[in-house]
């Protein structure tokens, strides 16, 4: 699929480059000024008027006077040069709709390899890039199971459990994988897995960052491509991290996006399991096994086919409204027998809330707003009444319940989830 390049998404693209992938500054000024050209031709006093972070006006009197800046911008355009590259817009058909809802969703992905992978159930891996042989070889053997079972493997294509994770899902037959980058994905950071890259590409899956091309690797960009990783999954495995650790970063961008986190144990004395063994302390699940993840994430994964599945009804019955409009007869037959195979379409909002539930346990349905509103580490009432919009006295007797099924558990005046 070619690139479309209209002159709006050109001009959003220099913006988005300009503000140097700010979400933020990006929302700010195309909802202030409504158009991205209108934002680059502003005087840089009116970016200073919004309270933009005082880079940004700089960056836009670059851009303006200096033509080296705007040939940069165009360099990189040329880059996506690859028959796989695309440029995927927030309102974008094809963006993730897992990212979509985290708190700072990037206003553009770029990818190369298939978009399609984008949309499938997966499942993060992450972890230390410098780890023991025995968390090589679990990262390897979980990510080639869970792939076998259908989930595609995310990760960051770092050194270590990330390159053994993406190598163990492409071992897994069919198995997909995607690398979340740091830099432009033009470029390969480290170099040293520029074979994997490839690999992942032409195998199916594909690569993405938030990153224009040409964009090198820094240090800060690594954080912010965590959210991304996380944002895409419907859970986040860490495999092996020691305390100071960037997977801990991941393992929290997690638990904002009320996303599940899992966590693999390892010796009381290896430094690098005690990020881990923090985790389960702040619970997360411990897990031994790639098939505890599997029953974990199978109801989520069970309404994902079945949204698919609902959107091929809806094609064909557009297609059988379409026939049937000047046949009365067969109209009236489709009255007196439904087609009682196809289930009721479940509302986003409902399987927002569903996806979060335990699979192995039956919550019952006035409990879902107030469950979707913890998270594993603990939140006060006064912050649950805020997020759930419901009143402190019936937001009591839901939470009682709820400790009462063993859904709910409250530490030192916060509740957290818990498991029966």
């Amino acid at each position: 699929m070619a690139i479309h390049w209209s002159q709006r998404l050109v001009d959003e693209l220099a913006l988005w480059f300009v503000v140097q992938h700010s979400v933020s500054a990006f929302k700010a000024l195309m909802l202030h000024f409504g158009s991205a050209d209108k934002a680059l031709r502003a005087a840089t006093t009116t970016w200073q008027s919004l309270r933009l972070h005082h880079a940004h006006p700089k960056k836009l009197q670059e851009w303006q006077q200096n033509p080296a800046f705007a040939t940069q911008f165009e360099q990189a355009i040329r880059s996506l040069n690859h028959v796989q590259d695309h440029v995927l817009a927030l309102n974008d058909l094809h963006y993730p709709k897992q990212l979509k809802h985290i708190p700072d969703p990037p206003a553009f992905l770029f990818v190369r390899g298939n978009i399609h992978q984008l949309n499938q159930p997966q499942i993060a891996m992450v972890g230390s890039r410098k780890p023991s042989q025995t968390g090589h070889q679990i990262a390897a053997q979980f990510a080639h199971a869970l792939a076998q079972q259908g989930f595609v493997i995310t990760s960051g294509l770092a050194h270590g459990i990330d390159a053994s994770a993406h190598r163990g899902a492409l071992q897994a037959g069919q198995g997909q994988t995607i690398a979340v980058m740091g830099t432009g994905i033009n470029l390969c950071y480290p170099s040293a897995n520029q074979a994997l890259y490839w690999q992942i590409i032409e195998s199916g899956g594909a690569v993405i960052s938030e990153l224009m091309p040409n964009t090198p690797a820094r240090d800060y960009h690594f954080p912010k491509r965590n959210r991304i990783v996380s944002g895409l999954s419907l859970g986040v495995l860490v495999v092996e991290a020691a305390l100071k650790s960037g997977s801990l970063i991941t393992a929290q961008n997690a638990l904002e996006q009320n996303r599940q986190v899992f966590a693999i144990p390892g010796h009381i004395y290896n430094e690098q399991s005690r990020g881990c063994h923090q985790l389960i302390r702040e619970g997360a699940l411990l897990v031994d096994d790639p098939q505890q993840i599997v029953d974990e994430l199978d109801l989520p994964r069970r309404w994902h086919h079945q949204e698919q599945g609902q959107e091929q009804h809806h094609v064909q019955n557009q297609q059988t409204t379409t026939l049937t409009d000047n046949n009365p007869a067969q109209n009236d037959s489709n009255a007196l027998f439904p087609d009682s195979s196809i289930e009721p379409v479940t509302s986003m909002a409902s399987r927002a809330v569903l996806s979060t539930a335990p699979s192995t346990l039956e919550l019952p349905a006035h409990l879902q707003p107030v469950y979707q509103a913890l998270d594993w580490v603990g939140i006060s009432l006064d912050d649950l009444v805020d997020s759930s919009s419901i009143d402190v006295a019936t937001l009591t007797s839901h939470l009682m319940e709820m400790e009462l099924l063993g859904f709910a558990v409250q530490q030192g005046g916060l509740y957290q989830r818990c498991r029966q």
